[in-house]
């Protein structure tokens, strides 16, 4: 209860426009720390009866960083030589474009566009490899069966000059040959630096 004398004293509109105000200030810190505790409240420790598909989104971005940790690179000067019935789109093919796209484990698809010039005609051929990797391993899916790989490892060298040491850092590359229904694809690798 409001005494008499105050409500007379702030008049009977600003005491209850105050308590209003009051209120609406209250009730908006009470959303404003409900919306700061709300991731807290709603992941919660895993149970037992926690579904894998609610493990997996928890890691959601610690999967898709694992999936796109390829610790190799595809050069541009992959080629393919192609040889098609009829002759007239035969030759070489230069890499224009490539797309790895994480599938589940370890299991990539490699979608890979090449392009051939030729007087004014330009040819492109699309092809497209599913592959495996880990650390160092690599096998392709081929039209012809499994091809397996080992990619090279960054070679490090010491070379002593005048004022000390020096640390010097090569890439190896390998090429990769994979059959197609039409040739072959010739893929320069190396390690990622």
């Amino acid at each position: 209860m409001v005494p008499i004398r105050l409500k007379r004293a702030l008049g009977e509109d600003l005491l209850q426009g105050g308590f209003k105000m009051v209120a609406k200030t209250f009730r908006l810190a009470f959303i404003g720390l409900l919306c700061w505790l709300w991731p807290f409240l709603s992941i919660g420790a895993p149970t037992e009866k926690t579904g894998l598909s609610e493990i997996l989104s928890a890691f959601r971005e610690e999967i898709a960083q694992a999936r796109i940790s390829l610790n190799f690179e595809i050069l541009d000067s992959s080629y393919a030589k192609f040889d098609f019935l009829g002759g007239f789109a035969d030759g070489r093919y230069q890499l224009k474009a490539y797309r790895i796209t994480p599938l589940k484990d370890g299991v990539y698809r490699l979608d890979l566009r090449f392009e051939k010039k030729k007087g004014l005609l330009t040819y492109r051929q699309k092809v497209f490899f599913y592959f495996w990797h880990h650390q160092n391993r690599i096998v392709f899916l081929t039209p012809k069966g499994k091809k397996k790989f080992l990619l090279p490892e960054e070679e490090i060298r010491l070379e002593k000059t005048s004022v000390g040491y020096r640390i010097i850092k090569t890439y190896p590359e390998i090429v990769i040959k994979l059959p197609t229904e039409a040739g072959k694809v010739y893929l320069k690798v190396r390690p990622a630096k």
